[in-house]
């Protein structure tokens, strides 16, 4: 069986890892027997291509984030130009994030309404983008920038430029440098955030309205989460944007009940290992985890063999 990750250096690659182990370990085996590989995805897009790989027969798991992704996947909305149906959950990791539009308060702007009334010629870093096509954080976010009637194009018309460098760790270096003078992304829990907000730059977090995040959510299934007062020094108070949690391990409705089943288990019995993990693993999650958690906050149907799991466990309330 192929485990969709992403590279072995980032921290889904530790969780698939545990989650092996745990399955056919040398020592109390749930799954013994079969055989496992963990793969990077196409690109190095896991989000967007684990679901479709996943779906396709290619891998047997996957790992995706938001969890809201495997959503979009099954009704081919969204970043996923069409649907990809059959895809069960079986566990979803507490990974919450949110998407976070950082500009260089020296631009002066601190609206998106303001951004598109002065086209402002923005020099934007955002996510990916490859011979696949953009990646999911980066259909996000311009699809937030288009409810104000703004898209990664029209900023470059304006005479700005976009760059994507992919995760946020490596676009953060382009705003540190002074190369760019803004930052459209997610993975809050990372110190590239508390470099670019610190003097002498001074931030400002453009606020997503709630006519937008209602559109974000009935539309794509995406949920609402606030930057929190205090975050980072440009945050004086509570800041609304678009929900972008979870760590969604899934696999096709065809999957064995009695393999859907082990794979529930193995994520619960991981639970100590990833509350010890790597600093790049436990800074990502809320920790203690907590199984109910684990089995509620999937974003599409459970696995009939997860779900079994967790009922017996006494984890879906």
């Amino acid at each position: 069986m192929h485990f969709g990750a992403q590279n072995p250096t980032h921290p889904w690659w530790y969780v698939a890892d545990r989650i092996v182990q745990a399955l056919v370990g040398y020592e109390d085996q749930i799954l013994p027997g079969v055989q496992f590989a963990v793969v990077t995805p196409r690109d190095l897009q896991g989000a967007l291509n684990n679901p479709i790989d996943v779906a396709a027969g290619t891998l047997a798991l996957g790992i995706t984030t938001p969890a809201v992704s495997a959503r979009m996947a099954v009704e081919g909305t969204g970043a996923f130009s069409e649907a990809h149906p059959g895809l069960k959950a079986i566990a979803a990791y507490p990974h919450i994030d949110y998407l976070i539009f950082a500009v260089d308060a020296a631009t002066g702007i601190t609206s998106f309404e303001q951004l598109a009334r002065e086209r402002y010629p923005l020099r934007l870093v955002s996510g990916r983008r490859s011979e696949g096509g953009i990646d999911v954080l980066t259909f996000t976010v311009e699809e937030v920038l288009k409810q104000y009637g703004i898209s990664y194009a029209t900023i470059e018309q304006w005479g700005g430029q976009v760059f994507f460098p992919g995760p946020s760790h490596i676009g953060g270096r382009l705003v540190l440098d002074g190369r760019a003078d803004a930052m459209f992304q997610e993975a809050e829990m990372l110190p590239i955030w508390a470099e670019i907000d610190a003097p002498p730059r001074r931030v400002n977090y453009l606020p997503v309205s709630e006519a937008v995040r209602d559109h974000m959510r009935t539309t794509y299934g995406f949920g609402k989460r606030d930057i929190p007062a205090g975050r980072w020094p440009g945050v004086s108070e509570a800041v609304p944007t678009v929900d972008f949690s979870g760590w969604l391990v899934f696999c096709r409705d065809d999957l064995p009940e009695a393999w859907a089943y082990a794979v529930a288990k193995a994520c619960d019995h991981t639970r100590d290992a990833v509350n010890n993990g790597p600093d790049n693993v436990t800074r990502c999650l809320a920790l203690p985890l907590d199984p109910t958690y684990l089995f509620a906050e999937t974003a599409i149907p459970l696995h009939d063999g997860a779900r079994r799991y967790a009922q017996e466990q006494g984890y879906l309330i």
